[in-house]
């Protein structure tokens, strides 16, 4: 999927959410003097309209006077404007912005995205769905923002919680997507990768791990579909004490029990 690939004096600009927040000029990783200029860059990256200085201010130092407030912001703008140009970082008056235009990870997945949230999925993907929920897994490399907080900002703090659990949710629903497609279309590698991806992610999955033992059957490996369901047990019992689910105990039994039914 094309994105608009956008030059400022200083280079070629990247950002990343997913995982810690990060900026590339030209490949390179930027630092930028200030922790909390990526918490302001991530909040107008992912939200993309415009804010005033006063909501920005109170929302990353809410206990802090407004005089105060507000030149803390002003530092932030002037080190965010140490990468940014003023055509990518908007300031007009009490408006801050950022360019619709820049290169930010969750952007693109959220346009590889959009499909998914507009169709109902079959086992069998189009070329087109396939080429975009392939993209948008690649873009998930890690959990928004994974590893970062704000220190003193609850409402910010809210929000970054409530979009990485949406980010996750989406691409649990892609994994699943792609792993039944690529059990479908009999493509064992891929789905082998994908399912590995979603376990890094979710480690209790169970439908995850039913796909995996679905492969193993499918490649004559019944032993391996066997120590998948006893690893899913230990898993499920030393982490929540719960056992699994009838529909996982059911594919374990005609494992076990292969002439009594079809095995998958």
């Amino acid at each position: 999927m094309t994105t608009n690939r956008l030059q400022s004096p200083s280079g070629e600009i990247t950002i990343t959410l997913f995982g810690p927040p990060q900026i590339f000029v030209d490949g390179v990783p930027y630092s930028f003097k200030r922790r909390k200029s990526y918490a302001l860059l991530a909040y107008l990256a992912v939200n993309q309209k415009p804010y005033s200085r006063e909501y920005l201010a109170s929302l990353l130092w809410p206990e802090t006077p407004d005089k105060t407030a507000s030149k803390r912001l002003r530092n932030l703008l002037t080190d965010i404007r140490s990468v940014l140009t003023e055509d990518l970082l908007y300031s007009e008056g009490d408006i801050i912005s950022l360019d619709a235009s820049l290169q930010v990870d969750v952007r693109q997945f959220e346009a590889c995205a959009q499909p998914f949230y507009r169709q109902s999925l079959t086992a069998c993907l189009s070329p087109q769905m396939l080429q975009q929920l392939e993209r948008a897994t690649q873009l998930y490399t890690d959990r928004f923002l994974n590893g970062f907080n704000s220190r003193d900002s609850v409402e910010y703090d809210d929000w970054q919680y409530l979009a990485a659990e949406r980010y996750q949710n989406i691409a649990l629903g892609m994994f699943a997507a792609l792993a039944n497609h690529y059990l479908y279309s009999q493509e064992p590698e891929d789905m082998y990768n994908i399912i590995q991806k979603w376990l890094t992610i979710e480690p209790l999955s169970e439908e995850a791990h039913r796909l995996l033992m679905k492969l193993y059957i499918e490649n004559n490996r019944l032993d391996k579909a066997l120590h998948q369901y006893h690893m899913l047990v230990r898993l499920l019992r030393r982490q929540e004490g719960i056992s699994p689910l009838p529909q996982t105990k059911e594919l374990y039994d005609k494992i076990r029990n292969p002439d009594s039914e079809e095995a998958v």
